[in-house]
């Protein structure tokens, strides 16, 4: 089993002059500074293009010292990566459980060394009165040499702060001192990325100001969400909470892009692409739905009086839709290791390398984004006022959950427009994220209630009692009728964004 945990350190660039400043006196507090000198030596893997280092990924073999192995590190946030760690090996074959976790960036491409990094380490080691190491400094001379044509030989000193078991107050103390001391945040986001002349991530565009168009805007956002969906692609396979929400999410927001900008695509390319992230977005919300729903199910019997859950109900809730959701989750898994899937991410990343724009994307964002935003808008107000009005049944609950979806959407839109003028446009996507939540609820408790409508049945069939399922459907019935009347309330509320 590939282990993890979460790294947080900041790196800086320093002369070979530069002179280390008393660290313990920083911290405020009764510190202890070990010193602990190692050598290590890595070997850095990547594709023939550099797939990994242009997302910030970093695949290595270290020897050497206390922590030697396989380390896979994936950006988690500024400062922060996720490190996984595998054996250590003499073989220069990366091990499975790590190619997989970034099989979506490299799309079937071999991993092969890039480059080879000796380093010589001196570690502070910063402990307070109980022995706990709260930030280690380290002090690196790092010579890095790369295997492609021609090669490069390079060396330098840096620092490193690595927060351990301390607070990130300490961190933030420690980085002022050692900057008042002549050092600078580094230029690379890694030793690899040095080595390999990669200085950092390019700067954000300005999409603020008149004259930004509206293919700039969305193009902006398609590649937000595209780092979004790689990024949640490895914690999708290792199953960590939230992980499929989001990439489900990332799906759809690409997918509702491409679909409501249409008119601003030549050709069928984006078409092709919608379908894809379309069918991407099933697969994972299958599992999704069924987490859920199995989730709701053991709230609600969990708040119910033991005296109230007859029978084996947990238990059959358990088997009947703990299967269910175990088997969505194997397809799931099986979707995101199929040819359709990478060659999906192969398609979404040539579109966005050469986007088909026609000539609407060149029009003012403001216009063409506002003028899509509001038109959502007063669908979601036309088509509310029309649910809240149809007969309660099924044609209700579908009624309501088609205006969920297109608050869903409206959110979607305006979070594009966000990006070139973000009060109003975040105004009403919070509006919208009110209304898809109360939706949702309203929705997954009409799902609900069907499926406890189901069990009852079953139950019944077998000469078993059913009155928990009864008891729990009037429970839905009555939180649903509540939720209505919240939509009713927010419904008055919506107003489009001024033009």
């Amino acid at each position: 089993m590939v282990h993890s945990h979460l790294e947080i350190e900041q790196k800086f660039d320093v002369t070979p002059a530069f002179v280390m400043p008393p660290l313990d006196a920083a911290l405020r507090a009764p510190t202890s500074d070990e010193t602990v000198v190692v050598e290590h030596e890595a070997i850095y893997f990547d594709t023939e293009d550099l797939r990994l280092a242009q997302r910030g990924i970093t695949l290595r073999r270290r020897g050497g010292g206390d922590d030697q192995g396989w380390h896979l590190k994936l950006p988690v946030a500024a400062d922060e990566r996720m490190e996984f760690g595998e054996p250590f090996t003499d073989e220069l074959s990366v091990p499975e459980p790590l190619s997989r976790l970034v099989a979506a960036t490299t799309r079937g491409a071999p991993l092969t060394p890039v480059a080879r990094l000796r380093n010589r380490r001196t570690a502070h080691r910063l402990s307070d009165d109980a022995g706990h190491v709260l930030l280690e400094v380290a002090d690196d001379a790092v010579t890095g040499e790369t295997f492609g044509e021609p090669a490069r030989n390079s060396s330098w000193r840096e620092l490193e702060i690595e927060l351990v078991e301390g607070e990130r107050e300490q961190l933030a103390r420690l980085s002022k001192v050692l900057g008042k001391a002549g050092a600078t945040p580094s230029a690379s986001a890694s030793k690899l990325a040095r080595t390999i002349g990669i200085t950092g991530r390019s700067a954000e565009p300005d999409l603020t100001g008149r004259k930004v168009t509206a293919g700039a805007v969305l193009l902006a956002y398609l590649r937000q969400y595209q780092s979004a969906l790689l990024a949640n692609d490895p914690a999708v396979r290792l199953d960590r909470p939230d992980a499929v929400h989001q990439m489900r999410v990332a799906s759809r927001r690409l997918r509702s892009a491409l679909r409501t900008f249409a008119p601003l695509f030549t050709g069928e390319s984006h078409r092709e692409l919608e379908q894809g992230l379309a069918r991407l977005a099933r697969v994972l919300g299958a599992e999704r739905d069924a987490e859920v729903l199995l989730e709701r199910m053991r709230s609600s019997l969990d708040a119910l009086p033991a005296e109230l859950v007859l029978g084996s109900v947990r238990h059959d809730v358990e088997a009947w839709l703990g299967d269910t959701y175990f088997t969505a989750k194997r397809e799931a898994r099986d979707y995101l290791d199929s040819h359709e899937y990478l060659a999906l991410l192969d398609q979404l990343e040539a579109f966005l390398v050469d986007p088909p724009l026609s000539g609407l994307a060149a029009k003012p964002a403001r216009r063409e984004i506002t003028t899509r935003v509001n038109k959502t808008v007063a669908k979601v107000r036309r088509q509310g006022r029309r649910a809240l009005a149809t007969a309660p049944g099924a044609s209700r609950d579908a009624a309501l959950h088609r205006v969920r979806r297109l608050a869903k959407l409206s959110r979607y839109i305006a979070d594009v427009h966000a990006l070139h003028e973000p009060k109003p446009a975040t105004r009403l996507s919070k509006q919208m994220a009110r209304v898809q939540e109360v939706l949702g609820d309203r929705h997954d408790g009409a799902v609900m209630a069907g499926v406890l409508r189901d069990f009852a049945a079953r139950t019944g069939a077998t000469g078993g009692n059913g009155f928990t399922y009864g008891l729990l459907l009037a429970h839905e019935e009555a939180r649903g009728a509540g939720t209505e009347r919240q939509f009713a309330r927010q419904l008055k509320r919506l107003r489009p964004m001024p033009r």
